[in-house]
């Protein structure tokens, strides 16, 4: 969990609820998506809000495209000495996350969709497919507009205003996949 600075607390922290250090495909994970979260948070403006329907896949995405460098650039970090075919165990943590099936969420009314939104931070079932989806087409050069999506927020809504965004990152697959999911969804309110 990212905790950013408040009046109670003078630091950012992260925190990683896993119980043994030693499982590092789990805490590769846990902490490649906590610091995405950071991430988002200081490019962000002061006072822009998380939307966790948009969010938590980045993060989630974020954590599988950090596992994958992990797995092919395993011989280049300091564990390498520890356990020399751990990549192995990284690949095989990566595949069983990219396996798992999600489930479905109706939208049909903008109450859904907040509903949605509210329970989209514990209900992972329902980010899987999109997660996946924005995984495979993240790469180094279109990770800077997904962390900035914040300021692409239209004011008290969930939404994203979807034609500055685009217009802004117009080569940027990954915004484009974020704006596309968030035109299927509108479509479904409206009818």
């Amino acid at each position: 969990m990212f905790i950013h600075k408040t009046d109670s607390c003078d630091n950012n922290t992260i925190r990683l609820g896993i119980e043994n250090f030693d499982y590092w495909c789990q805490v590769a994970y846990q902490l490649s998506h906590e610091i995405c979260h950071y991430a988002v948070y200081a490019l962000s403006k002061n006072g822009t809000e998380s939307t966790p329907w948009i969010e938590e896949t980045i993060c989630e995405a974020f954590s599988l495209y950090f596992l994958d460098y992990l797995q092919k650039n395993w011989s280049k970090t300091l564990l390498f000495v520890k356990n020399k075919y751990y990549a192995t165990s990284v690949f095989n943590y990566l595949k069983n996350i990219l396996e798992r099936k999600g489930q479905d969420c109706i939208i049909s009314r903008y109450d859904d969709f907040v509903l949605f939104n509210e329970e989209y931070a514990t209900k992972r079932e329902y980010r899987l497919t999109n997660r996946n989806e924005l995984y495979r087409i993240m790469n180094s050069d279109n990770l800077k507009g997904l962390l900035i999506y914040r300021e692409y927020m239209l004011p008290d809504s969930l939404l994203m205003d979807i034609e500055s965004y685009e217009r802004d990152y117009v080569s940027n697959s990954a915004v484009k996949y974020l704006c596309d999911w968030q035109r299927e969804i509108e479509s479904n309110i409206s009818k």
